[in-house]
């Protein structure tokens, strides 16, 4: 990459290569068309390489430019961290943590967790925000969220490390006015016979996929009625009797009025609802350090949180 381009030159650039578009690139940056123009073009003559296609009908991306767009975003990305994480140390952020999770990782872990850290430290403050998976990914690869608890991928951030912290089998979280929450269990063909509602594949792809795949292997599809984004507005839409879902177990600790667990008799053993503790070593502070090495312990002091059976939970548990 020529040693002219800067990451101003890399904004531009990623700006156009985004919109597919001169004139809103050139809005979104600030600047006028014909300027941003002439930089692309000195970038490409530095290069030696065309990066995009104009066309009467459009632009478009060569080769080499969606490779350079990936890489633009990257360099982009790190160079935005390193800013944030180096004001967060001017302003003695080091004795904060800010935490990203998913709605089940509060039914049992994290509270624990807290309880133990701040026994373990108390002058740091741990500050927490619930968010999807992918946005927690996003988060952390910014430098937003320190730690994060979320629903595992394939996908992990770039130069990234977690840690399984919870596993469970999958229940059925019926609405209790139902009828067939009368029964001691059902199966995903019962289920698929009722109003469905799912995760939204967005913001947790594994999830939906993992659901989608139960109900596939018996030879039936589910009759999605609402998509969510977090668990804890699934368990909501459930307990209005506005459909039925597969929850993880630890949602069985929850306190919704008009929900009943119940256990799923044809679902794969091998089915696990999974939270993962995931963080960045490359921008790790003293804090967070030791946040990860006490939930790491935890953990491993309490077997039960990666086996929450589905045959330990009342069935007939419910908030009246």
């Amino acid at each position: 990459m020529s040693r002219t381009m800067d990451l101003r030159h890399m904004r531009q650039f990623l700006a156009v290569a985004e919109e597919l578009h001169f004139g809103r690139a050139a809005q979104r940056l600030g600047m006028a068309q014909p300027p941003l123009s002439q930089s692309i073009q000195r970038i490409e003559a530095e290069l030696g390489i065309r990066l995009l296609d104009r066309t009467r009908r459009g632009v478009s991306l060569t080769e080499p430019g969606r490779v350079l767009m990936e890489e633009a975003r990257r360099t982009l990305m790190q160079a935005e961290l390193a800013v944030t994480v180096t004001k967060r140390a001017a302003a003695s952020d080091s004795a904060r943590i800010h935490v990203a999770l998913i709605g089940p990782a509060l039914y049992r872990l994290v509270p624990n967790i807290l309880v133990a850290h701040r026994n373990a430290y108390p002058e740091v403050e741990v500050r927490l925000s619930e968010r999807s998976s992918p946005v927690q990914m996003e988060g952390i690869m910014r430098g937003d969220f320190d730690v994060g608890f979320l629903h595992p991928s394939g996908e992990l951030i770039e130069g990234g490390d977690q840690f399984i912290v919870e596993r469970s089998r999958f229940l059925a979280a019926i609405p209790a006015d139902w009828p067939i929450a009368a029964f001691p269990s059902v199966s995903l063909r019962d289920i698929a016979e009722l109003p469905f509602i799912i995760m939204d594949e967005a913001a947790s792809p594994s999830a939906f996929q993992q659901v989608i795949s139960a109900f596939r292997n018996v030879g039936v599809m589910p009759n999605i009625t609402q998509r969510t984004t977090l668990t804890n507005t699934t368990l909501s839409l459930v307990s209005a009797s506005l459909g039925c879902a597969l929850v993880a177990a630890s949602a069985a600790h929850t306190q919704l009025r008009n929900v009943r667990f119940l256990p799923v008799t044809d679902i794969p053993d091998a089915m696990r609802w999974e939270i993962s503790m995931v963080w960045s070593p490359n921008h790790i502070s003293l804090a967070t350090c030791n946040f990860v090495e006490l939930v790491k312990r935890f953990v491993l002091e309490h077997d039960d949180l990666l086996n929450i059976d589905a045959t330990l939970v009342d069935p007939f548990r419910v908030t009246a």
